[in-house]
């Protein structure tokens, strides 16, 4: 089969879409099938050492992407164009999938399905534009809400599938009447031959590692209010590795409010976090009340492959939430409830069996559900193609602690 794959990010890219792109592209490409990619050569988060998936990628001369608001428009914009220039020119493809790095990309994909044919899928990252709704970016009632709705409502009606990361999410799309029948969910992954499951140091100190973004969707102030109460105790320490717009200003409040026992690191390769996350105790994942359904973390699968227990500050009825309860691999608390937190990691201070018991679990789901070799083929299936190899074998679960 022709697969024609569209989206700003792809490797050797580190954004979490690219990453999650890049395992699918080389999933397909293994069976046997000819894969085109049309991306960006924009640098988001740091460069991928890894082989070059075996795919024809071309990349856009578009501008490069910005985080300001103007330099971000212009970047998609400008990717829209050429993506759509150079969809039209590869051979006709079977299949057609569009991410919505940008939004609203999947109209590009439409285009190109209209002219060369194919089935057309939309792999929704994020929901737009619940997302700037959500985030007090955009109001619900404007005009460019109105304009925007009936577009990316345009593009779903016509598609052959669309690709939803959990519950949350399928209802949110329900809720603008998009069809129960055409929606399939098909959770996010990590690697684990990237990241592992290690034996990790049993002593006094827990390591609390944040992976990843840290923007307006995470909640800061419950965990910021917990590292000032712990600020002066060396049970704790707190570890972030990533960016995002709200990662400085942390910083700063930690300098200001003397909390020594915390260290910010900059995005690095997907090995040296792997090497820092078996090092941590827990995992840690945020996310605000009012972005249930629009977006679903993608860091804690790379918690669960580290074989660290999820703590997530977040609202119940959401993906990480359940994973918790599912699996009884971590702890949720509330948005808000700093007190709440304080008490839990004084009690797993007191209990590191506990954090170790919940650890073990949590690699266990990973591997039976939330492995690479597994998620790709769901993914495959969705599109249509039939497994030529085997899902990855389920390795043994190392002992984590």
């Amino acid at each position: 089969m022709r697969i024609l794959c569209l989206n700003q990010f792809f490797w050797p890219e580190l954004a979490a879409t690219s990453q999650l792109l890049t395992d699918v592209v080389r999933h397909l490409a293994s069976e046997g099938h000819e894969v085109t990619v049309i991306c960006a050569a924009s640098s988001y988060a740091g460069a991928d050492s890894t082989k070059c998936p075996d795919a024809q990628i071309i990349r856009t001369p578009s501008l490069p992407f910005k985080r300001s608001l103007l330099g971000r428009a212009l970047s998609y914009f400008s990717f829209f164009f050429f993506a759509l220039w150079y969809g039209l020119r590869v051979p006709a493809p079977d299949a057609i999938v569009t991410m919505t790095t940008p939004p609203l990309l999947s109209l590009v994909g439409e285009m190109i399905r209209r002219v060369r044919g194919g089935r057309f899928y939309i792999w929704e990252m994020d929901l737009y534009p619940e997302i700037a709704i959500d985030l007090g970016v955009m109001k619900k009632d404007s005009f460019i809400t109105r304009v925007w709705d009936r577009l990316v409502d345009f593009s779903r009606a016509r598609a052959d599938g669309i690709i939803v990361l959990s519950e949350c999410m399928r209802a949110r799309l329900l809720d603008r009447k998009v069809p129960y029948s055409k929606m399939h969910i098909v959770e996010n992954w990590a690697n684990s031959d990237r990241i592992y499951a290690t034996a990790r140091p049993v002593g006094q100190e827990i390591t609390l590692l944040y992976p990843g973004s840290l923007g307006k969707a995470h909640d800061v102030e419950t965990f910021a209010k917990a590292m000032e109460h712990f600020k002066d105790d060396s049970r704790f320490r707190f570890v972030f590795v990533g960016g995002g717009p709200g990662m400085t200003p942390l910083r700063q409040r930690c300098l200001e409010s003397g909390v020594s026992n915390a260290e910010f690191h900059a995005y690095v390769t997907p090995d040296e976090l792997a090497g820092m996350m078996s090092r941590a105790q827990i995992g840690l994942v945020t996310q605000i009340e009012t972005v249930r359904g629009s977006l679903v973390p993608s860091k804690v699968y790379a918690v669960l492959a580290a074989g660290l227990p999820l703590l997530f500050i977040g609202p119940a009825p959401v993906q990480p939430a359940r994973i918790i309860d599912r699996f009884r691999c971590g702890w949720r608390i509330a948005p808000g409830d700093s007190q709440g937190l304080i008490a839990l990691l004084d009690m797993l201070a007191r209990d590191t069996d506990h954090v170790g018991q919940a650890g073990r679990r949590a690699r266990q789901a990973f591997m039976e559900h939330y492995d690479r070799g597994v998620a790709v083929q769901r993914i495959a299936q969705v599109l249509g193609i039939p497994a030529r190899t085997p899902a990855a074998s389920t390795r043994t679960v190392a002992s984590v602690r």
